[in-house]
């Protein structure tokens, strides 16, 4: 869709991802994408050079339908981008689509909408999106989790940043480029990049277009070998746990900021402190998993989750137990359908007693072993004691009569709770 009128459609959807629109984000979720696009990050420290040669790059390239998503500080006072690469790079070929993203907060160089406005450009065409970051530190490999193919740019004379390499973006990097390849130290640079890496290091010219040819035939080469149906499903399952970490991680600090004041109280400081830490211990210990809900039929159940808007991660059969789950997402928390899976099945008991409904409520807990110990300290009465649980985890029941007629579950991961 590279007409006027779709490149405008396509630009006022981005807007509406990067500002939050409900209705742009429902859009996304009806286009009913099988793959994300091709995902090239251009990443580096500012100065490097990495929007002009990103536009020689596609001026080499001149690939049909290809974007750019061009991560740029946000300004202080519209939250927008600044758009210092559309300055830089203000000759695109025809079919380009160029969009300047703030990052609004987001780290290591990258807007959290990142993901959502490159599946947004694949639903219009746009199979490759090379992704530019803003100017990044010496630690930060973020931009890894989001790209099927890193390219990190770097300029002559690495100083002391040599120690650092192997804990910089140069570590990750699938394509390494030394830029500006005319000034003194050029090929010393890469030389010492690809005897401490064991990659070559690509000496370009943004200005002349040296070496450019060199590094449009890596990224074909990489391409070709990130499409591959044994690894791009787990790349893009990956970038959308990026997404999904970092959506998770806005709404509880957003969360935070709002409860603080009041966690905090009205008290004198050192009440305030005291009080701020108690809850803050009280939330580290215990943080809200999953409701689990007994059913009949667990495939009526879960189509009618889905239609609800849930998100079904994963089925799973538990011949202990006697049951069969489905996982459902709501956010970060989980809805967990239990289904009996013969008669002799504490859930097929629950329903001849109860019906469908709420079954148990869990909690994540770091040491399950410790848990386990308080809970019985206290008087209180534990089902079975610790066993294996749906997920790879352990798992303890608090007895009813101990909480109220409501059973608990804590669990953890298997790491966590072992002796």
């Amino acid at each position: 869709m590279n007409t006027s009128s779709g490149r405008a459609e396509l630009a006022a959807w981005l807007t509406g991802l990067d500002n939050g629109d409900p209705a742009a984000v429902d859009r996304l979720a009806e286009s009913r994408l099988d793959r994300l696009p091709y995902l090239v990050g251009v990443t580096g420290a500012a100065g490097v050079g990495k929007s002009m040669l990103l536009a020689r790059l596609l001026d080499r390239r001149k690939p049909a339908g290809a974007g750019v998503l061009a991560v740029d500080p946000t300004h202080p006072a519209s939250g927008g981008a600044i758009l210092g690469d559309r300055v830089r790079m203000p000759n695109l070929p025809v079919g380009v689509f160029l969009r300047s993203v703030a990052t609004r907060g987001g780290t290591s160089g990258l807007s959290e909408k990142l993901i959502d406005m490159a599946a947004a450009m694949k639903v219009f065409g746009h199979e490759d999106v090379f992704v530019e970051t803003v100017g990044i530190g010496q630690d930060e490999t973020a931009v890894r989790q989001v790209v099927d193919t890193l390219i990190v740019v770097e300029a002559p004379g690495l100083g002391d940043e040599i120690q650092a390499m192997k804990a910089s973006p140069l570590s990750v990097a699938d394509i390494i480029v030394v830029n500006k390849c005319d000034k003194p130290g050029a090929a010393e640079t890469a030389a010492v990049l690809s005897e401490t890496l064991g990659k070559k290091a690509i000496l370009t010219s943004a200005l002349d277009g040296a070496g450019v040819e060199e590094l449009s035939a890596e990224i074909d080469a990489a391409r070709h070998a990130a499409l591959r149906e044994d690894v791009k499903p787990a790349a893009d399952r990956r970038k959308l746990a990026w997404r999904m970490s970092q959506a998770l991680a806005k709404k509880w600090a957003d969360r935070i900021a709002r409860a603080s004041s009041d966690w905090c109280g009205d008290g004198p400081p050192e009440g305030a402190v005291q009080g701020l830490y108690r809850r803050l211990r009280d939330i580290l210990s215990f943080v809200p998993d999953h409701v689990a809900v007994a059913v009949p039929d667990l495939n009526e159940a879960v189509r009618a989750y889905e239609k609800l808007g849930f998100f079904l991660e994963r089925r799973e059969s538990f011949p202990t137990e006697g049951v069969e789950t489905a996982f459902f997402n709501a956010g970060g928390f989980h809805i967990e359908l239990l289904q009996p899976t013969h008669a002799d099945s504490p859930i097929s008991k629950f329903l001849s007693d109860r019906g469908a409904g709420l079954h148990h409520v869990a909690f994540e807990v770091d040491d399950l072993r410790e848990v386990e110990r308080s809970i019985k300290s206290r008087g209180l009465e534990v089902l079975g004691g610790i066993r294996p649980g749906t997920r790879g985890k352990q798992i303890l029941f608090l007895h009813p009569k101990s909480s109220c007629r409501v059973l608990l579950e804590f669990c953890a991961c298997a790491m966590h709770s072992e002796a």
